[in-house]
């Protein structure tokens, strides 16, 4: 992917993804107001979850939609790659700059999701939860990209996407460590 096809596809995103979360928003304001309670701090990481969420849809599944002509008659090319860093080889010999796109870019997509998940939800604070959720979140991103013809299904997707998620989490447990390092010391 060039750099002009990810500026193209970021942007889209962006645009995406504060559409989801102004609605978000929009109703969260609407529901508290019934409620006569404030805006906290989780209201914040929740809507800028859902900011992530949207924009990873759009990058990865949407991505300007099906060609639901070739989905009909069945034409769709699908492909699915279960050997773990076939896709990334290839992208190496291609170039550096498709294979730090491709690594460091889906690794790098489920760092926000790493982070946010845990601080929204205390119950996703411990790795093995982490772990699953980030799995299963990629997972389902490549069984819809499969399903929609838009994206082929890969296992290093899975496998970079999950080490994301751990990488954002180890990003909150880090701050914590620090933040109450902090505190004992003051």
């Amino acid at each position: 992917m060039s750099p002009r096809m990810l500026l193209l596809y970021t942007s889209r995103a962006v645009l995406f993804a504060a559409g989801a979360a102004v609605l978000c928003a929009a109703g969260r304001v609407w529901f508290l107001r019934s409620r006569k309670t404030g805006w906290s701090r989780r209201d914040t990481l929740l809507l800028l979850l859902v900011f992530f969420l949207a924009a990873l849809l759009e990058i990865t599944v949407i991505r300007g939609g099906p060609d639901w002509d070739v989905l009909r008659t069945g034409a769709a090319v699908r492909q699915v790659i279960l050997v773990p860093f076939r896709s990334a080889y290839e992208l190496y010999r291609d170039g550096l700059w498709y294979f730090c796109v491709e690594v460091l870019g889906n690794t790098a997509a489920f760092i926000p999701f790493g982070v946010l998940l845990p601080l929204c939800f205390p119950r996703f604070g411990r790795i093995r939860r982490i772990l699953a959720a980030s799995a299963g979140l990629s997972l389902c991103i490549e069984l819809a990209q499969y399903a929609l013809a838009t994206g082929m299904a890969d296992v290093d997707d899975l496998l970079l996407n999950t080490l994301g998620g751990l990488a954002g989490f180890g990003l909150v447990r880090l701050t914590r460590k620090v933040r109450r390092k902090r505190e004992t010391s003051v």
